[in-house]
């Protein structure tokens, strides 16, 4: 009986705890305000309008019902609506309780029964303030609130610590996990660690706190950075889960504005990305789990027949075994000859993993447009014979066909460069440590020379991202192919940068299995001609440095690229007709200033402003709505839409609607969330990032909720409103709803850039 004996005694002690500051017989005020408060505690219990009848009763009862108030403020949909009402729940509160009473009671409020009203009113007023962009308030109000409440009976601090990080108030912010030291919770911990990697980056001593709270709750960082949205309800457990999923929703957006915060947890706990498509032992999740991840058949219909239905396109597609254990599937077009869609599975896929590869090579295939196709052929028996309804309901004729000529065509052609890489290195793990760079120089010397044989070398980046290995990276790829022939000589995919001297013996090698010595050698990097100068002094092979592109080398890099990349991913802005160096980094220099200026701090989640392009002819030029994202959410970037529709859709949050919608965007994130290719592109025209988490990914959203790069004016479009929109909050403040119209301007002010663009709010 011992456990329920603490408990009751628990109970008991809590009750005892609480304080009543009236006195005597209750006034006929007192019993009104009572009357109102028990009102409110029935509309509780409803939602919508008949709620908003009850509290509003409630106040005709006793207008210092501060509890009427915070139901109604929590009622609104407008955050400045809301905000009156908090305020004046707040008067309320004051009025009820008294100032002598608030005085005399000053730190230990939350035992008085009757402050409920007036605190719950104070902390909704911060929550509010937040909303609307103005944290400095929201700070004030929370310190006020821990001025009143020392005990923390409304549990503000969370969020009290939440923005001091946020607005890097560092200094209080510690002051704060000090004050609450004694806790259990995760939040103090890791608010521990991320303030003092604020403050000082990555040191020893905030390594050392990370590790600490990594023994609180070990499940924090795979939650914090899985880019999934958690809603734990019910008992939260210390050091669980349910905890770790509980701290991500309210502390994600504070480590994200924390520069580089993210990044340096990923490193530091070395934590592997979450691929959608695995459980968390890396093993292919079941078709089940997958399926809870993809829209139902009624959705998924609308969305593929939303896509243009391109009669001249016919597509293979097919399933096979590689090895023992090694299935691989391929969808591939015969019109353009080329690969749709790609995965390697290490256990034999089932139906719904199949038709999702298919549905997804239509609504983002690996070249060319979203589409569907006039045909899809299949060998009999091989795949689902229940698809043929399925794909007529969505225009689209199966074909059965014994050989798929254009699936085994590049099926080989992949085999065969793997199987070359595969041989490379297996060469040179038995590779003796005497077999230096001399005795393969030596070998190839005794080789003949091929008179016109032209040869290309290279070393790169990789055109994907690895992602499997823990930390995310780009591989380096050194590759030596022949121009004459178009034949892949030697290839070799390292995690660093491959030195010269393996070089020299990969282009010795790649002699060596050929069995001759070109006449010339084709380079790109002054550095490696020069070493491989030296190296082939005596082998009569000339080296050449030129900045001209490399055919036979593309190709190889090409197919690489379409084995390596996911079916998911946005093509790269590089590749996008029009879209020189100059257009690449005047965007990415207005990337990164507008992710300097975080203009999601000062917004309300829900603001609007409108962008007013004057058009190149003085014509009437093109108007667009910005959304600044990240100021509640997952995602820091900048969102346009073309209309008040599109605008409306994505506010409301119906999925429906939004997957027939269409508008441009730029999100923030790590490196790896943006195509190898691009990332590359970057890195060699030095273009400007902000930091860790700060690579821009700019999209295209088409209906069918279909991602591709913006087109060069598309891009254009985005580069002049990341430039402007911060400007413009700064000197044009977002006033609050209902000035415009009775009384006031006819419209809201306007401001007009260097650039001649027009912006006001909406």
């Amino acid at each position: 009986m011992g456990i329920f004996d603490d408990l009751l005694a628990e109970i008991v002690a809590e009750r005892e705890s609480r304080i009543s500051i009236k006195r005597g017989r209750p006034t006929k005020k007192q019993k009104a305000l009572d009357e109102a408060n028990a009102l409110v505690g029935v509309a509780e219990g409803f939602e919508g309008e008949r709620a908003r009848e009850i509290a509003t009763k409630a106040l005709e009862l006793s207008p210092d019902c501060a509890l009427a108030h915070v139901l109604l403020a929590e009622l609104s949909d407008d955050a400045d609506a809301a905000e009156a009402q908090y305020r004046q729940g707040i008067a309320a509160g004051e009025r009820a309780l008294g100032e002598a009473a608030i005085e005399r009671h000053m730190g230990e409020l939350g035992r008085v029964v009757e402050a409920t009203g007036y605190l719950r009113a104070r902390r909704g007023l911060a929550e509010c303030l937040t909303i609307l962009g103005r944290p400095e308030e929201a700070i004030a109000e929370c310190e006020a609130l821990a001025s009143l409440d020392a005990e923390d009976h409304i549990v503000a601090r969370f969020m009290h610590l939440d923005l001091l990080i946020s607005h890097g108030r560092f200094a209080a912010a510690k002051q704060l996990c000090y004050e609450c030291r004694e806790e259990v919770f995760c939040v103090w911990p890791y608010g521990r660690a991320l303030i003092a990697f604020g403050e000082q980056g990555d040191t020893p001593a905030a390594r050392e706190l990370l590790a600490e709270a990594g023994v609180v709750n070990p499940h924090v960082p795979r939650l914090l950075l899985s880019g999934r949205e958690f809603d734990p309800g019910g008992m939260i457990t210390v050091g669980a889960e349910d905890e770790a999923a509980a701290y991500v929703r309210d502390f994600r957006s504070c480590w994200m504005d924390v520069p580089g915060a993210l990044a340096w947890l990923r490193a530091c706990g070395n934590v592997p990305l979450e691929d959608a498509g695995r459980d968390r032992s890396g093993r292919r999740a079941s078709a089940g789990a997958r399926a809870e991840r993809r829209p139902g058949w009624a959705q998924e219909k609308r969305l593929l027949a939303q896509l243009p239905l391109d009669a001249t396109d016919a597509w293979e597609m097919d399933l096979s075994e590689e090895r023992e254990g090694i299935w691989s599937i391929m969808v591939a077009s015969t019109r353009d000859d080329r690969q749709l869609a790609l995965d390697v599975l290490e256990d034999r896929p089932l139906p719904d993993d199949l038709w999702g590869m298919l549905a997804d090579a239509m609504r983002r295939p690996t070249h060319g447009e979203p589409r569907r196709p006039a045909t899809v052929a299949m060998r009999p028996g091989v795949l689902p014979k229940t698809w043929r309804r399925k794909l007529e309901q969505i225009g689209v004729r199966q074909i059965l066909r014994e050989e798929l000529d254009t699936i085994a065509r590049i099926s080989s052609d992949v085999t065969a460069r793997i199987a070359a890489a595969a041989a490379d290195r297996d060469a040179d793990e038995t590779e003796p440590a005497a077999a230096t760079t001399a005795t393969i120089l030596a070998d190839c010397a005794r080789l003949p020379r091929e008179a016109g044989d032209i040869w290309e070398a290279l070393v790169r980046r990789a055109p994907a991202w690895v992602t499997g290995e823990g930390q995310p990276y780009l591989p380096w790829l050194a590759i030596v192919a022949s121009q004459t022939t178009g034949a892949l000589l030697k290839f070799d995919m390292t995690r660093e940068r491959t030195d010269s001297d393996a070089f020299v013996r990969l282009a010795g090698r790649a002699m060596l299995a050929t069995g001759v010595r070109p006449e010339q050698l084709n380079v790109v990097d002054p550095a490696l001609g020069a070493t491989l100068s030296a190296a082939f002094a005596g082998l009569d092979v000339t080296i050449n440095t030129t900045e001209e592109s490399f055919p036979a080398i593309d190709r190889v890099v090409g197919s690489l690229a379409e084995s390596m990349t996911p079916p998911e991913a946005v093509a790269p802005l590089s590749a996008v007709p029009g879209i020189t160096t100059s257009i690449g980094r005047a965007f990415y220099a207005a990337a990164a200033a507008f992710h300097r200026d975080r203009p999601w701090r000062r917004l309300p989640s829900d603001a609007a402003i409108n962008v007013h392009v004057p058009a190149a002819d003085g014509g009437e030029g093109r108007l667009v709505h910005a959304v600044v994202m990240g100021h509640v959410g997952m995602v820091q970037g900048l969102a346009l839409y073309e209309d008040d529709v599109a605008l409306e859709v994505a506010r409301s949050g119906d999925h429906d609607q939004a997957a027939r919608s269409t508008g441009l965007s730029v999100m923030f994130g790590e490196a790896f969330e943006i195509p190898a290719v691009d990332y590359d592109w970057i890195e060699r025209s030095g273009f400007e990032v902000a930091g860790p988490e700060a690579w821009p990914m700019p999209v295209r959203l088409n209906p069918g909720m279909n991602l591709r790069p913006p087109l060069a004016w598309e891009l254009e479009l985005l580069t002049g409103c990341l430039r402007d929109v911060p400007a413009f909050i700064a000197a044009v403040p977002k006033p609050k709803r209902g000035l415009f119209g009775r009384g006031g301007p006819a419209e809201p002010p306007a401001w007009t850039s260097p650039a001649g663009w027009r912006l006001s709010w909406e």
